[in-house]
């Protein structure tokens, strides 16, 4: 009779403690609100707005959540009139000392969560995020990860990862509480271009076609000359070409090399050199010739491409040659050499030479494990 009262006790007081959340949990319960009223007005999913926020803020207690409202890590960019905060991020003087970034400054968190979603709104290049279902949260992740949101390679998983684990994808589906106001949104802000948005790559200006858009279109709603624009967008050949939605045309010359702070890029599934060239504003011919490649050539998925740096000499890469030198001085007849397939590494190679992999690297002169298929290497 004693335990049974004890039990009985114990079961009583538990009703009144309330159970212990984790920080996870009360950042989700202290936003959630905000995050399903930015999705009634822009139709970004509340699920990826959480995520974003509990990634980026580090759970709401960074350095720029706490002192400066920034929940999404957004940079001041061109044209910000708000407060702005500084600290050291990922830029760099041309000595490549890290110096401070500019971050935008908030007066709450509610005005992070709409400049958030304003900031998706009105760059172009997130405007295909806005064709996806509401429902279809790793398709905003990846396409967040590919239009440049970030530059962790992992970004698409961690948001994912997080949506799935706290189960975000349930407020995807609510409304939001009466007292929050929903101002009245243009369901398509972005991809109604009359005359067409500017926007820049790699300090290139450029612009999206519509679907069905062609070259001789756009020279006129741009007042660039016809044979600058099939000039400076290698696979646009003749002025009726149809154009798909959202394709990217630059109306200035590419550069040579990327310009910002990225070095290499790993080729996506479906990417071609021109497509890379195209998304980092760099010229198709200048791409091919860094990675001694064919303008028209298929890199492997996974294959790192050069996005800037010394140029490999022509004397040791003739000009669109798919049988390349190997990048050594003569030897005797005595050398062996490996022409690489695709799909190789050097870990592979070197099982099957019997030689180590750091020795085919100094052997060839290379610069890190990165090889391509129809490449030539030194073995012995």
């Amino acid at each position: 009779m004693k335990y049974t009262l004890l039990i009985a006790a114990l079961l009583i007081v538990s009703l009144y403690i309330p159970a212990i959340s984790s920080p996870h949990e009360d950042y989700i319960e202290k936003y959630k609100h905000l995050a399903i009223a930015e999705m009634e007005r822009t139709n970004i999913p509340a699920s990826i707005t959480l995520a974003q926020g509990l990634h980026e803020s580090a759970l709401g207690k960074s350095e720029l959540a706490t002192l400066a409202n920034n929940h999404f890590g957004i940079k001041c960019h061109k044209g910000w009139q708000g407060d702005y905060f500084f600290k050291k991020d990922d830029d760099t003087d041309e000595h490549g000392n890290l110096i401070k970034s500019c971050f935008r400054s908030y007066p709450s968190a509610e005005e992070s969560y709409k400049d958030h979603s304003e900031f998706l709104m009105t760059r172009p290049w997130y405007a295909p995020l806005f064709d996806l279902e509401k429902s279809d949260y790793k398709g905003w992740a990846y396409g967040l990860k590919d239009a440049g949101y970030a530059t962790d390679p992992k970004y698409p998983q961690k948001l994912i990862a997080s949506i799935e684990k706290w189960k975000l994808y349930k407020y995807d589906k609510v409304q939001s509480v009466p007292d929050i106001a929903r101002p009245v949104f243009d369901r398509e802000p972005h991809i109604i271009f009359s005359p067409p948005v500017v926007f820049a790559v790699n300090d290139v200006k450029v612009i999206l076609a519509k679907n069905g858009d062609t070259p001789i279109q756009l020279a006129q709603r741009t007042d660039v000359e016809l044979k600058r624009i099939l000039e400076y967008n290698e696979r646009l050949t003749y002025p009726d070409q149809n154009l798909i939605h959202n394709e990217r045309v630059f109306i200035q010359q590419k550069k040579k090399e990327y310009k910002k702070g990225a070095k290499y890029h790993r080729v996506q599934p479906g990417e071609d050199l021109y497509t890379i060239s195209q998304w980092y504003g760099i010229r198709l011919e200048n791409l091919a010739k860094r990675n001694r490649m064919h303008p028209s050539g298929v890199p492997l998925t996974g294959e790192i491409i050069k996005l800037k740096g010394r140029k490999f000499k022509k004397s040791k890469s003739p000009k669109w040659n798919f049988q390349l030198k190997p990048s050594v001085s003569p030897r005797p007849s005595s050398d062996k050499f490996h022409t690489v397939k695709a799909g190789e590494n050097l870990y592979m190679i070197s099982r099957k030479y019997n030689i180590s992999v750091k020795k085919i690297i100094k052997y060839n002169n290379l610069n890190g494990d990165t090889i391509f298929a129809g490449q030539v290497l030194r073995i012995s």
